[in-house]
């Protein structure tokens, strides 16, 4: 079915904000821990429609990029909270803060009898996770301004509104990866350590809880690869990694990880598919896959191959025998072509659930190279297997990073983040509340 582009269409803000905290919320690539819930939306033949929100409470040019942004609810009150966690700042450096707000307000520090909570190392670039009942954000890894990456992990908390955060650490330092639930725990892949040699990583690490205690796993990825679309299988344990970036060219292959499970954690074996024949449309990195409700597959787009963003989705049909796996080209293509636009799922009640790509950037020529020809995306663009690939126009074109982006009752919320890179680069200090 032909890709439909919709015009803006502007809502009342009190309209898309006037939803009920008892629906499950799922943050950005958090995968499915244990099943994300019911939305009582259907999605299917609806464009997302955007609304807007006030300028938040950071302050004049302290937007950010590459946070970890979710989506965190209270174990006393169950109040739902958007929550942002380090990134990348306006100001050139990286933070600590771990900031929180409602639909209805604005940006605010966490913190706990007066006293600021934050990250215990400041940092972008981290992977980012939730546990099933949302009591739990945890940022893992991530970066400092020089590129080297680190080891900590907070897992993010709310009793009663007092904010804590508990401390503990990856087994290797690694940003730019991407983590998702494997049996009762985390696994973690690849990803960058500009202290590393060589820098862009092929390790692999599973944790035996949320977060539980990282390990190495004794298996790696067959190619290093940083900036990858990764992506879990429904009903099983089996992983999907695409793409990504070895350190010198955009990478087209494709890796089935299949996991047996010991005390808790996930054992990987890793099989590349074959490099002749099955292989992505394109060489891309900063590209986003999600499994799509037909059995065992998984889409895989977006992302730039160096020059350009291409359009072509990739569908991988997962076999029991993870080499006889197929790769197919979807007849749908993307409306806008775009490196590491914000991902979130949308849960759809009784048929298979949507995937949003927010924003992004264009022209982009290496992971995290943007010169001033790079430009913005500019739509939300709403794919769910089997309809047209729905889209909308963000009222603030913006590109922010993978995993920064959230739904909290039936709403997506679309990150901050750069909104110009010429002449000069500055940050949104807003957010764009979409409909699904």
């Amino acid at each position: 079915m032909k890709s439909t582009r919709f015009a803006r269409k502007l809502v009342g803000i009190a309209s898309l904000l006037g939803v009920s905290a008892g629906l499950v919320a799922c943050g950005a690539e958090s995968g499915d821990p244990s099943g994300i819930g019911q939305s009582s939306q259907a999605l299917h033949g609806n464009a997302p429609v955007v609304g807007s929100l006030a300028a938040n409470a950071l302050g004049a040019n302290q937007g950010a990029d590459h946070f970890a942004q979710c989506t965190v609810k209270d174990s006393v009150t169950n109040t739902l909270y958007l929550v942002m966690a380090g990134g990348h700042t306006s100001l050139g450096t990286v933070t600590d803060r771990i900031l929180f707000r409602t639909p209805a307000g604005s940006w605010a520090q966490a913190q706990s009898g007066g006293v600021d909570v934050k990250l215990s190392v400041a940092r972008s670039h981290s992977a980012v996770i939730q546990s099933a009942d949302l009591t739990k954000c945890i940022v893992l890894g991530g970066e400092d301004l020089s590129g080297n990456a680190k080891t900590a992990i907070e897992t993010i908390t709310v009793a009663n509104g007092a904010w804590s955060k508990a401390t503990s650490n990856l087994a290797s330092a690694r940003s730019r990866a991407k983590a998702e639930a494997c049996a009762s725990g985390i696994i973690l892949f690849g990803g960058f350590d500009n202290a590393a040699s060589p820098k862009v990583l092929n390790s692999i690490e599973a944790s035996d809880g949320f977060p539980g205690t990282f390990t190495t796993a004794t298996n790696t990825l067959v190619t290093r690869r940083e900036e990858y679309a990764l992506a879990k299988n429904i009903g099983d344990n089996r992983l999907v990694v695409a793409g990504g970036y070895d350190g010198t060219n955009p990478l087209d292959t494709i890796e089935v990880i299949t996991n047996t499970v010991t005390s808790n954690r996930c054992v990987p074996t890793s099989t590349r598919l074959n490099v002749s024949t099955k292989v992505l449309s394109n060489p891309v990195f900063g590209n986003v896959a999600f499994p799509t409700g037909n059995s065992n597959e998984i889409a895989i787009m977006a992302g730039s191959d160096g020059s350009a963003e291409p359009v072509d989705i990739d569908l991988v049909t997962l076999n029991t025998t993870p080499a006889n796996s197929t790769v197919a080209v979807d007849s749908e293509t993307l409306d806008e072509g775009v490196y590491e636009p914000a991902l979130v799922r949308v849960p759809d009640s009784g048929n298979p659930d949507a995937f949003m790509l927010i924003g992004g950037a264009k022209v982009v020529t290496a992971p995290q190279t943007f010169t001033t020809s790079t430009t913005l995306g500019t739509l939300a663009q709403q794919y769910q297997s089997g309809f047209s690939l729905l889209s909308d126009t963000l009222n603030t074109p913006r590109y922010a990073g993978p995993q920064a982006a959230s739904l909290l009752s039936g709403t997506v919320y679309a990150p901050s983040g750069i909104d110009d890179f010429s002449p000069s680069t500055t940050w949104a200090l807003s957010m764009e509340p979409i409909a699904p």
